[in-house]
Order: structure tokens, then sequence, then C-alpha cells
């Protein structure tokens, strides 16, 4: 076998693990990601906890009349409403983007937002979040409404 060929082999064989492990850890966060958009649809504080950190916090963005109106919430805040409607409502994701370094990920999503069954608007959502003794918990989620 050619030198090359080992060599490329043999590089292959120490980079496949962290791809591997860099892929598994990419699925458990947008899994987590998925988990707030479940706890969102289903008013379930529960879950919702289980997966924002609790002192993290949200940031909206709405652009109107070339008016820029940026709304803030923390997590706990979140919580507390997350149940106080019963009208339906459901965020889908699309195309995730997921940068991750040691205990910090970023998720960058295009997302729609619907209301009763119907599309209500639909944005860029950028979740932070870090890799804590529990696992992946969101620490904050910066969106806009377009």
């Amino acid at each position: 076998m050619p030198k090359k060929i080992r060599l490329l082999y043999f590089i292959s064989f120490l980079l496949l693990p962290n791809l591997i492990l860099s892929q598994s850890e990419e699925k458990t966060i947008i899994e987590t990601v998925q988990q707030f958009f479940n706890a969102l649809e289903s008013r379930d504080t529960t879950l919702a906890r289980n997966v924002l950190l609790y002192d993290g916090q949200f940031f909206s963005v709405r652009e109107s009349n070339s008016n820029i109106n940026i709304k803030k919430t923390t997590h706990s805040n979140f919580i507390k409403k997350l149940n106080s409607s019963n009208e339906p409502i459901r965020e889908t994701m699309h195309d995730p983007v997921v940068l991750i370094h040691k205990q910090v990920a970023i998720v960058w999503t295009k997302y729609e937002f619907y209301k009763n069954e119907e599309y209500s608007h639909n944005g860029v959502d950028a979740f932070s979040l870090l890799k804590t003794s529990d696992g992946w918990r969101i620490a904050g989620i910066i969106y806009n409404i377009e």
C-alpha cells in the first residue's frame, strides 16, 4: 500500500471518533431545542424547566414602520406564564445550524410559528446552550419576528 494512502487511513482513523462524537452532540443539542418547542406547544412547565437555565433570558426583535422593538423576558417569567393561555401554539424549526465548542453551543435556525393551527409569523431563532452536569441547557434565546 502506498505511503500516502496509509497516512490517509491513519488520519481518518484518528478523526473518525471525533466526528462521530460531534454528530452525537449535535443531535443531542437539536433534541434539547426540540424539547423546548414541545414544552411550548404542550405548555409543559416541567419540560421547560428541564431544558431552560432558570436565570436565562429571551430577547425578541420586531421591526415595524422603521421602528425596532426589542422585548426581554427571563426564563423564569416565561415558565410562570407558559400555561396561562389555552390558545394552541406550535413552533417548527427548519435547517438548524449547530456550532459546538466544549461546553458551549449555538443553534441558529429558521422557524415558523402557528396559533390555532394557522400560520402567524416566521423568523430566525438563535439559541445559546451550556453543557451542565444535567446535560445541555438553553441559556438564552434571541429571535426575530417577521
